[in-house]
């Protein structure tokens, strides 16, 4: 897992709590990263992870490998055979996916689905 995927898994509360805070930054100890790692795990081809993040059409697998690859996160595995797709940890793929930000001005007020004009 690169840092990237570490502090997004961090804000998106799916990691396990630090074990000690020092100079106001988060500290694991080694078991409890090793702890993390060999969690038992669901794992899904890449062609899954398309359809769970809403990705469709022939390019699909490869629009769901660049928004893993912006998160930082890295294949576990791959299916065997010659054409056999990496495997990516579901559980890390749902959390990052509900932690994703929506489309359009964040935070905007929508009325009946369209944003609403701002006040001055």
């Amino acid at each position: 897992m690169s840092l990237r995927a570490w502090d997004l898994l961090t804000h998106a509360k799916h990691l396990p709590s630090p074990d000690r805070w020092a100079h106001g930054r988060p500290h694991w100890y080694p078991a409890t990263i090793d702890a993390y790692r060999t969690r038992e795990v669901e794992l899904w081809p890449v062609s899954k992870v398309a359809e769970q993040l809403g990705y469709e059409g022939k390019s699909a697998a490869n629009a769901a490998r660049a928004q893993l690859g912006r998160w930082g996160l890295l294949a576990v595995g791959r299916e065997t055979g010659r054409s056999g797709e990496s495997l990516y940890a579901a559980d890390q793929v749902e959390a990052l996916q509900a932690h994703r930000p929506g489309r359009g001005r964040r935070g905007a007020a929508r009325i009946d689905g369209k944003f609403a004009p701002s006040s001055p």
